[in-house]
């Protein structure tokens, strides 16, 4: 280890110089050229002459004979969109079968940018067309908050005011939000490989990176619990109409809750606000007291005696034990959106303690 002092040449000019024994080791004499690379740890990497990049592969083949379970290939293709390949090409030795066709159709109309350029009866050419400076990730985060949060309202909504269409368009609406959290994850490993896209879309340092795929899988999970609650929402519609309208009631107002949590949670982020970071942390803790609740009242409701069991008839029975299992099924999934917003606010807290001095001060020890 040595240590070197940097020295100014000029006005503005930093300089430092490198040890004597090192430049005579690698053979380097005055006016020769030094490569600098900055690594992800900020350090700096002298290499003697000029720095040659290694050649990057811009083309991935993917065998689909190897991909002979349902779901696989189209697992492989999201995967590698995901980590940054532009080129993808699936290859067969035999004809490519129907089902790895709609498996390549579907991914196509999930992957913002991916097309198909390029088909025969063995092999498709996929390309990305996408310009990665052209999406930032906090309005992509922005946008998956506010779908998922149009999806929570209309699921209830729809059980409120016994709406089935609104319930099935939830489900379809959870497509739109894998679409673009594929896209933010996209966009953060294009980061970390390149720090220039960064400063483009608004990411810039490692940490920042690690809190925005946090976020990013956050907000993916409150999509599918909201998909789960519109189908549990759609099973009760559809069966025989025993749910009483104070349970109505009550599942509305606890929705209504944690609705307020999920807005404050994202609002907490945007503003790097401790306080309201806070408040959200505090107020999933009362979520947690409420849903506990909230299952009780429902078990309690639609439990039958036992001593009136023999003579209950089969069908209400069923009837009960599925409207039982509906709802409690609706209400923990809206209690884990609130958990997940605990992550969000304890993010928020992390990012805003980071920007300010408040409520705190650090002293260094000599």
């Amino acid at each position: 280890m040595e240590v070197r002092r940097v020295q100014r040449v000029g006005s503005s000019t930093l300089t430092i110089s490198i040890p004597r024994d090192w430049a005579k080791e690698v053979g380097l004499k005055r006016g020769d050229i030094i490569s600098i690379k900055r690594e992800d740890d900020g350090t700096l990497r002298l290499i003697p002459g000029i720095l040659k990049e290694p050649i990057k592969v811009v083309k991935c083949v993917v065998d689909a004979d190897k991909c002979n379970r349902p779901g696989e290939l189209t697992r492989i293709l999201v995967g590698l969109y995901i980590i940054g390949y532009d080129t993808i090409q699936i290859v067969s030795k035999r004809d490519l079968s129907s089902e790895h066709l709609e498996e390549i159709r579907n991914v196509t109309q999930r992957l913002t940018g991916l097309s198909v350029v390029e088909q025969t009866l063995n092999q498709v050419l996929m390309q990305s067309f996408l310009d990665p400076t052209r999406f930032s990730v906090e309005g992509l985060l922005k946008r998956i908050y506010i779908i998922t949060s149009s999806m929570q309202k209309a699921a209830i909504r729809a059980f409120k005011e016994r709406k089935l269409e609104l319930a099935n368009e939830v489900i379809y609406m959870e497509n739109e939000v894998d679409k673009i959290y594929w896209l933010v994850v996209r966009q953060l490993l294009l980061v970390a490989k390149n720090r220039e896209i960064g400063k483009k879309i608004g990411v810039e340092g490692p940490l920042s990176i690690l809190g925005n795929r946090v976020i990013a899988k956050v907000l993916e999970k409150i999509g599918d619990y909201s998909e789960d609650l519109a189908k549990n929402v759609l099973s009760v519609l559809r069966s025989p109409n025993i749910i009483d309208k104070d349970i109505v009631d009550m599942i509305y107002e606890f929705a209504t809750y944690v609705q307020s949590v999920y807005d404050r949670a994202m609002n907490s982020l945007l503003v790097s606000d401790i306080k309201l970071a806070n408040q959200v942390i505090d107020m999933v803790e009362e979520a947690t007291i409420r849903e506990r609740e909230l299952v009780n009242r429902i078990l309690v409701k639609y439990q039958i005696p036992k001593n009136k069991m023999p003579l209950v008839d089969e069908k209400i029975l069923t009837d009960r034990v599925n409207a039982t299992m509906d709802l409690r099924a609706i209400v923990w999934s809206l209690g884990q959106i609130a958990r997940h917003c605990s992550t969000m606010a304890e993010i928020a807290l992390d990012n805003a303690l980071e920007k300010s001095m408040e409520p705190y001060k650090i002293e260094i020890q000599k």
